[in-house]
């Protein structure tokens, strides 16, 4: 499947798994590494607003996703199986493991919270049990936000890809492909305008809902689609250094989200809220096309490190358990929630929270997710018929 013309399939391209890698990451070492030093007072303030900033790790995470699954949508756009074969793949590679760790948290909850304090790492009280089952529970988090058990505290990010993904297949399909940028350049504006207008009542709003953090989704699925266009795709080959001179020019930005006082690196702050959220979704949108165009570079080369590309094929479980799992550490070793009396037992229960990440993460891919991964894959675009052969879904490209 040629999904860039001159350049190689997705599938090949280890720079993208790279970014998937180094996504979760950043989100993983600003939550667990936040929770050693906030409230403790000898802590730099820049460390925390660094961390706080870590949290755009989900945005970087948004772009590739729409970078990829958009790109599979244009090239099978014309395809007799085009809807289906890509809601079966997407169930398969997102609802398995997702659905096995909500049933877990409420085993825990209901059979064995005698034994730990597990109350409030899974109790549903502040919004409907079936919501999480179905992909809307980021209503109820938009309102709340902190009182959102640990356990799911993290889904409303999957509500926004799978609302997403509800309709930008239909898009996509009816869409030509000339008028596609125009249309997708026009939606990320929208996007931006409707958050500065909830901005005005709400800030948690403007953070868990699709409507306003669709921008860094289409962002990707731009890039997708520039690179599709040979005229386009050509452009950005010819001129790289505009290229690195937007990226720094957005980095700027980036550096200006983190220290000023205005911001701090806070996702609710007003600058963020309106109009700093599609710079984020620009800024990290310039870092794939670099990455993806200049493959010599040095952001290339360092996103084909072995170690962002393992931490790519778990990135999906590691995302759904690293934090509750961090609090159970804490629990375990010195019953304190997040937070242990210093920071030498707080890395001791991070560390060992990390560790078992790792280990529940890779079991679930090799003995779950993988499997599962690859039957939705034996659905196949083009043909009514099922194939015949095991189809081999690469571990550096877990996505669907």
């Amino acid at each position: 499947m040629n999904l860039l013309p001159g350049i190689q399939s997705h599938s090949r391209i280890s720079g993208l798994d790279g970014i998937r890698g180094l996504s979760i990451l950043i989100v993983v070492f600003s939550h667990v590494f936040y929770s050693m030093v906030v409230g403790t007072s000898a802590s730099p303030a820049l460390f925390k607003e660094i961390m706080n900033m870590g949290l755009t790790g989900v945005d970087l995470f948004f772009v590739l996703s729409g970078f990829l699954i958009g790109g599979i949508l244009m090239d099978h756009r014309d395809s007799e199986h085009y809807f289906k074969t890509f809601y079966v793949r997407r169930v398969c590679r997102i609802v398995p493991v997702y659905y096995v760790w909500l049933g877990l948290g409420w085993l825990l909850t209901s059979k064995v919270s005698s034994l730990w304090n597990l109350n409030n790492f899974f109790t549903l009280t502040h919004c409907p049990g079936w919501s999480y089952l179905v992909f809307i529970q980021n209503f109820w988090i938009a309102k709340i936000d902190q009182t959102v058990p640990i356990w799911v505290r993290l889904s409303w990010s999957l509500c926004i890809e799978e609302q997403f993904y509800l309709l930008m297949p239909l898009i996509i399909w009816l869409v030509s492909p000339r008028k596609l940028p125009v249309v997708l350049t026009a939606l990320i504006f929208l996007t931006f305008l409707f958050r500065s207008f909830l901005c005005i009542y709400t800030g948690y709003f403007v953070y868990y809902l699709a409507p306003c953090r669709v921008d860094a989704l289409l962002a990707g699925v731009l890039c997708a689609c520039l690179l599709r266009n040979p005229r386009y795709e050509s452009l950005i080959k010819r001129r790289l250094d505009w290229l690195y001179l937007i990226f720094t020019l957005l980095f700027c930005g980036m550096v200006y989200f983190t220290i000023s006082p205005q911001t701090r690196g806070e996702h609710n702050s007003f600058d963020i809220s309106t109009w700093g959220n599609t710079w984020i979704a620009l800024f990290y949108a310039s870092f794939l096309l670099i990455v993806v165009t200049n493959k010599t570079g040095p952001f290339a080369r360092v996103m084909r490190n072995a170690l962002l590309r393992h931490l790519a094929v778990i990135s999906y479980c590691v995302y759904l358990i690293f934090l509750p799992i961090n609090g159970f550490t804490h629990d375990l070793l010195f019953q304190s929630g997040f937070m242990a009396e210093n920071i030498f037992s707080n890395l001791l229960a991070v560390l060992l929270g990390l560790f078992i990440t790792w280990l529940v993460a890779t079991l679930s891919w090799k003995y779950l997710e993988r499997p599962i991964v690859e039957w939705g894959h034996s659905f196949i675009y083009g043909d009514s018929s099922r194939l015949q052969n095991k189809v081999v879904v690469s571990p550096a490209n877990p996505s669907p």
